[in-house]
């Protein structure tokens, strides 16, 4: 499964990058609905939690083992470092 999310990042035709933006978009309206900057993915989120940027949201952690388990590294892989907000998500933890 590695593969393909390599295969997202590096198409090798046109096909493969529509169907590749149309899972990060997904991923992104994922992230939106989850109070993450909706320019930024999941996976780049939980990368940032496991550098130990911000803590981890209560849905996290078993994203995050399944991401790993599926494709070792891919969050660390993922970090986007020009998107989401410095606070991390737009809640707060009281």
């Amino acid at each position: 499964m590695g593969a393909f999310f390599r295969r997202v990042k590096n198409p090798r035709n046109k096909r493969e990058k529509y169907r590749g933006n149309i899972l990060i978009g997904i991923d992104q309206l994922g992230s939106t609905i989850l109070g993450i900057n909706a320019d930024e993915t999941i996976s780049s989120h939980l990368g940032k939690c496991e550098r130990g940027d911000f803590p981890y949201p209560w849905w996290g952690r078993p994203v995050h083992a399944i991401l790993e388990k599926v494709d070792p590294g891919h969050c660390k892989a993922a970090i986007e470092e020009d998107e989401g907000w410095p606070e991390g998500r737009i809640y707060r933890k009281r």
